[in-house]
């Protein structure tokens, strides 16, 4: 499964703790599907959760370090299906999910960035299942 280009645009206000939700467009497997986006601060991580209105079996998460920029701001990417949560978690090693980033904002008012790599879940008596998240784009104003 191949995990497309990720762009999304918002408009509106935030404080510390509130959440946000506005709109974005994510193409997975070469399908375009809108998604609501709600953003929220949480301790020392924001977090952008994508939900599909239209097909509620597909999910699609962002944690990055509270005002950290660059590729270490990437703290997990998740993408939750009918078939599982495949996922990236920096802090978990042993494990073929990889994500390549450059996050040039990331504020309490603003998102923006790229990021691209390998999701995987770990299938008992299989191994891990990987999909690929070819290139994907956020830009975001609250």
């Amino acid at each position: 499964m191949t995990l497309g280009v990720l762009t999304l645009t918002s408009c509106s206000s935030d404080d510390d703790g509130s959440i946000n939700i506005e709109n974005a467009n994510i193409s997975i497997d070469n399908t375009l599907m809108d998604f609501d986006v709600a953003v929220q601060n949480i301790q020392s991580f924001r977090v952008m959760s994508f939900s599909n209105s239209s097909d509620d079996s597909k999910y699609f998460i962002i944690t990055l370090e509270r005002d950290e920029v660059g590729n270490e701001a990437v703290a997990s990417v998740s993408y939750l299906t009918v078939d599982g949560t495949y996922r990236y978690d920096k802090y978990t090693v042993d494990n073929p999910a990889t994500i390549s980033s450059d996050i040039e904002i990331n504020t309490s008012n603003a998102f923006k960035g790229t990021l691209s790599g390998v999701l995987s879940k770990y299938i008992e008596g299989v191994g891990y299942e990987t999909i690929t998240i070819e290139s994907g784009n956020f830009d975001v104003t609250f």
